[in-house]
């Protein structure tokens, strides 16, 4: 971990994006985005117990805690995303319960990742149901639990897709961090003024926050509607075709591929 340790970062957040490596069931090989993490062998933690158990065996440099009334103040949150991609299709209820387990072993919150294939068709009366349990658990811990979000859209209609959030938070009520907020593609670029506009108006009645990156790019597995020609796209690794590392999207076009 030294590319963290050595600029000073001594926390680190697990669990964005509606991605963790736990609790996780699976039947067969984790679906997209969760094979960034592994293959299968590395969700073999069924439930958020196992895993601050395995969490608390090793050495913690930087810090991957978790939050209990008896701890300091952690960093682990419960995706959205394996639940929902588990094979028997669990009701909104069995979600709910493993949710409500996660907590009662320090997990921060619910995080989500709307925009990947695994959730973009969750509805949003699905995540706001999710998120019922974080107001319950903030109050009795004492300490507001969070709905993180990966929203479902960050293109033009990110306008939108940050109100599909602060409903959330309304809802539940919780506070709402919105993961690395950005205006993606040529025609959403200059909206920043009102994207935080949008949030500092929000936030006036309800917690609202943000992260953003610390860089002028952005990472994701590969989706052909990012694809336009507009903007070059680095492959930086391919399982299927390794050879096509390090090349930009636009040469295939030049090439007629």
């Amino acid at each position: 971990m030294m590319p963290k340790i050595t600029q000073g970062m001594m926390t680190v957040i697990v669990g964005n994006c509606g991605i963790s490596a736990s609790p996780v069931t699976l039947n067969g090989d984790p679906p997209d985005p969760m094979n960034l993490l592994g293959d299968a062998v590395a969700f073999r933690y069924r439930t958020f117990a196992a895993y601050v158990e395995a969490v608390d065996g090793r050495r913690r440099t930087p810090g991957c805690q978790h939050q209990r009334a008896d701890r300091a103040y952690g960093a682990a949150q419960q995706p959205h995303g394996p639940a929902r991609s588990r094979p028997t299709g669990a009701e909104i209820a069995g979600m709910r319960a493993q949710l409500e387990e996660a907590l009662d072993h320090g997990a921060l919150g619910l995080s989500s990742g709307l925009a990947y294939g695994s959730a973009f068709n969750a509805p949003p009366e699905e995540i706001e149901a999710l998120a019922e349990p974080l107001a319950k658990a903030g109050a009795l811990y004492s300490t507001p639990r969070t709905y993180t979000t990966h929203m479902r859209i960050e293109f033009d209609a990110i306008l939108d897709a940050m109100d599909e959030a602060y409903r959330v938070g309304r809802h539940a009520p919780v506070l709402v961090v919105i993961s690395h907020l950005k205006c993606v593609g040529l025609s959403n670029w200059g909206r920043s003024v009102e994207v935080l506009r949008s949030i500092e108006t929000t936030r006036a009645g309800r917690p609202i926050g943000c992260d953003c990156y610390p860089y002028n790019r952005s990472s994701s597995t590969f989706d052909l509607k990012q694809v336009t020609g507009d903007i070059d796209i680095t492959i930086t690794w391919s399982t299927p075709h390794p050879e096509m590392a390090g090349k930009l999207t636009t040469k295939w076009r030049t090439n007629g591929r």
